[in-house]
């Protein structure tokens, strides 16, 4: 990926936008491209969901811990976003096909982050649709939960025009 690309698709009767951005290389911000200082804003200024992709076999030309640190190094632009670890090429590896110290890392990295690791395909699209309805089911629960919560002081009453509805009532 060279440019990023905005896609639209349907998901329970709501419109979601995709964008797919070139890849990060891991060093300094002040090295980084026009490229990867694209993604690097999209990342970091929209309100949304991120899904990190990763390939276990390896056939990117990274590692899985070059991979794993990558995602470290990056992570500070995922506050208060979803993010989701996609495993990519499982039809080449699987977490399971991994060593057993790689296995725990990547455990420990998703875990320690409260990032959920999915798993798909996109040759044989197995996984694809998991994927998809996984983000945007949590991206929904949690734009929900956040209109719920505009709608309360810090003590918790309701507040705004739901008051005012509530008084009427």
């Amino acid at each position: 990926t060279k440019s990023l690309f905005v896609g639209h698709f349907d998901y329970k009767m709501l419109r979601f936008q995709a964008i797919d951005t070139p890849g990060i290389l891991d060093h300094p911000l002040e090295e980084m491209n026009t490229i990867e200082m694209q993604s690097i804003t999209a990342i970091a200024h929209l309100r949304s969901a991120i899904l990190y992709f990763m390939d276990l076999s390896e056939q990117c030309g990274y590692s899985v811990q070059a991979q794993m640190q990558l995602f470290q190094s990056i992570k500070p632009l995922f506050a208060n976003k979803l993010v989701f670890v996609v495993i990519n090429k499982i039809d080449a590896m699987r977490p399971e096909d991994l060593d057993p110290e790689t296995q725990q890392a990547l455990a420990d990295m998703c875990k320690s982050d409260n990032v959920e690791m999915l798993q798909l395909s996109c040759t044989t699209t197995e996984g694809l649709m998991n994927v998809r309805n996984a983000a945007c089911d949590r991206l929904l629960a949690e734009r929900n939960a956040q209109k719920l919560k505009a709608g309360t002081n810090a003590s918790g009453e309701v507040t705004g025009r739901l008051n005012d509805v509530l008084r009427r009532i």
